[in-house]
């Protein structure tokens, strides 16, 4: 009777120490940022080092795509980017009534796009919005609000 009493004690030990050990494991992968934009010119790099730092303090990973010029090519790669499931998306985009679908395909992705206006004249207003919408794509992102889609724009 002591043997099968210790054995359950054993047990009860044993069972405590190796109880939902998996739920202890937190995801420590970096949040996931998609830029998109529709072509090279001096404003467009002033944008992109702008998110590159923002990315670089936040700690986030950074996935660029360039449009070439062509709204469908950057469409593809916006669709790409959310295939691919990036936690959250920036696109400066030239015509806001010509890619108001970008962020309806975002949201109904569930995944947060911020649109940036590719049209500011100032590099460093440029520099600053690209900053600021790589900082909240990526807090709607890790907080997980469902928020309405941001704009910037340089007027």
């Amino acid at each position: 009777m002591f043997k099968k009493f210790l054995m359950l004690i054993v047990a009860v030990i044993f069972c405590s120490f190796t109880y939902n050990t998996e739920a202890i494991v937190v995801d420590k992968r970096p949040i996931t940022v998609g830029v998109s934009y529709l072509q090279d010119n001096e404003i467009t790099k002033a944008m992109l080092n702008g998110a590159k730092k923002a990315a670089k303090k936040l700690n986030a990973q950074l996935f660029v795509r360039n449009g070439r010029g062509e709204t469908d090519v950057q469409m593809a790669q916006i669709h790409d980017l959310i295939a691919q499931q990036t936690n959250c998306l920036v696109v400066i985009i030239e015509d806001p009534k010509a890619n108001s679908r970008l962020a309806e395909n975002g949201e109904q992705s569930n995944i947060p796009v911020v649109l940036v206006e590719s049209k500011i004249t100032d590099k460093q207003a440029a520099f600053n919005a690209a900053y600021n919408a790589v900082e909240e794509a990526w807090n709607k992102a890790k907080y997980n609000k469902k928020v309405q889609p941001a704009f910037y724009s340089g007027y």
